[in-house]
């Protein structure tokens, strides 16, 4: 391997990990318990909380598309 492969695979694996990280940030998230909030102002139920959810799951599922591609690419920079 020359200097600039090794180089690029460090590069790939460092992008793999920050992923990663981003993800078991993202799942800390979504699966920690929320305290309510006690303004006094109406609800409309559990709708807001709902929406919040599903964009960070969407946001989980992009970063987890995005770690499996690095994954495949440093799969593929090792042969």
């Amino acid at each position: 391997m020359t200097k600039e492969r090794l180089r690029a695979y460090r590069d790939l694996r460092i992008e793999r990990d920050q992923l990663k990280s981003k993800i078991e940030e993202l799942s800390a998230e979504l699966y920690s318990l929320r305290s309510q909030r006690l303004d006094g102002m109406p609800r409309s139920g559990s709708k807001g909380n709902n929406t919040w959810m599903e964009s960070q799951i969407d946001r989980k599922d992009e970063v987890l598309k995005l770690y499996k591609q690095k994954e495949a690419a440093l799969t593929a920079a090792m042969l």
